[in-house]
C-alpha cells in the first residue's frame, strides 16, 4: 500500500507540473505577441493563438484536477478501500480464524445452558428426543417468554417407534418407564406454560421424524449435538456456532436453522386433558 501510495503521489505531481508548463508556455505566447513587431503578423499571430489555446486548457484542466477530479478519486479509493478490506475481513474469519467461530465440548455438561438460554432476546428453540436434561431451565423459559423471548420446543412423540429400536441399540430395558418420564417431562412442560400469561410466547410441541440431531438456538447462537449408535447424545460432541455478534448467523449453520423450521412446521401440538393425559391434538390421540 506504502509503495502504490508513493506512486500515485508522483503520477499526480507529474500530471500537475506538465499543466502548470502547459499554462506557463501560454502566457508566454501571449506576452511573445504582444511585444513583437506587428511586421511579423504570421509569427505574431501564431503565438497569440497557440497562447489562447494553451492558457485556457491548461488552467481548467488545472481547476478540474484539484477541485473535481482529485476529490472525487479520493473518494472512489476510500469506498474500494473499505469494500476490499471488509471482504478480506470476511475471508479472514471464514479461513484463518475458524477456532473463533466454532467451539466443541467433549459432553452436555461442559456447557451453561443457563447463561446460554439467558442471553436470549429473540428467538429460543430447543429440538431434542427427552425433555428431562431441561427441566432444571423451565422457569428461565417461561421467564424469558414474558420477557418477549419467543421460546419453541420439540420433543419426540413418546410413542414413536424409534424408542423401541433405541432402547434396543443402548441395552436398555423397561421402555414403558422411559415413555412415562418423557411424557412427565411434557407435562412439566406444559404445567408452566398454563401459568404464564401470554402461552402463544411458549410452544410446546411433538415430531414424529426420526431423530438425527439435536439442536439448541439462542437468537444468533447455535448448539448441535448427534445421536449416536454406541450412546446418548448428551455424552458426546457438542459444537457450538458463534455468531460473534452479526445480524444473522453463519450460513454453515444455516442448514440446521432450517432443519428445525420443517420439523416444526410437521410438528403436532399437545396439551394435557381434565385426567390429566398427553393428548396430541392433531390425531386426538391420547397417550
Amino acid at each position: 500500500m506504502g509503495k502504490k501510495s508513493s506512486r500515485k503521489a508522483i503520477e499526480n505531481l507529474q500530471s500537475i507540473a506538465i499543466l502548470f508548463g502547459l499554462l506557463i508556455l501560454g502566457l508566454v505566447f501571449i506576452l511573445a505577441s504582444l511585444l513583437l513587431n506587428s511586421h511579423n503578423e504570421i509569427l505574431v499571430t501564431m503565438l497569440r493563438d497557440v497562447g489562447f489555446v494553451f492558457t485556457p486548457v491548461a488552467a481548467i484542466s488545472l481547476i478540474y484536477r484539484q477541485f473535481v477530479e482529485k476529490p472525487r478519486s479520493s473518494e472512489l479509493e476510500n469506498i474500494i478501500e473499505h469494500k476490499l478490506q471488509d471482504t478480506l475481513e470476511l475471508q479472514f474469519n471464514r479461513l484463518v480464524k475458524p477456532h473463533e467461530r466454532f467451539k466443541c465440548y467433549s459432553n452436555r455438561a461442559e456447557i451453561n445452558f443457563h447463561s446460554f438460554f439467558s442471553s436470549a432476546e429473540n428467538c429460543i428453540d430447543i429440538l431434542v428426543t427427552n425433555l428431562q436434561s431441561l427441566q432444571m431451565h423451565l422457569d428461565l423459559f417461561a421467564e424469558m417468554s414474558q420477557n418477549g423471548v419467543k421460546v419453541r420446543i420439540l420433543a419426540i412423540n413418546p410413542t414413536h417407534e424409534f424408542l423401541k429400536k433405541r432402547f434396543n441399540e443402548l441395552s436398555f430395558k423397561k421402555i414403558r418407564h422411559f415413555r412415562e418420564e418423557m411424557v412427565t417431562a411434557l407435562r412439566n412442560v406444559w404445567s408452566h406454560i398454563e401459568k404464564i400469561s401470554n402461552p402463544a410466547s411458549f410452544e410446546i410441541r411433538v415430531y414424529e421424524n426420526t431423530p438425527t440431531i439435536m439442536i439448541f438456538r439462542c437468537d444468533n447462537d447455535l448448539i448441535i449435538s448427534f445421536i449416536l449408535r454406541q450412546g446418548r447424545a448428551r455424552e458426546y460432541l457438542h459444537i457450538r456456532f458463534n455468531s460473534l455478534g452479526s445480524q444473522s448467523l453463519d450460513e454453515t449453520a444455516r442448514c440446521f436453522v432450517d432443519h428445525f423450521e420443517v420439523l416444526f412446521s410437521e410438528s403436532q401440538k399437545i396439551y394435557f386433558d381434565d385426567e390429566d393425559e398427553l393428548v396430541v391434538v392433531e390425531s386426538n390421540k391420547i397417550l
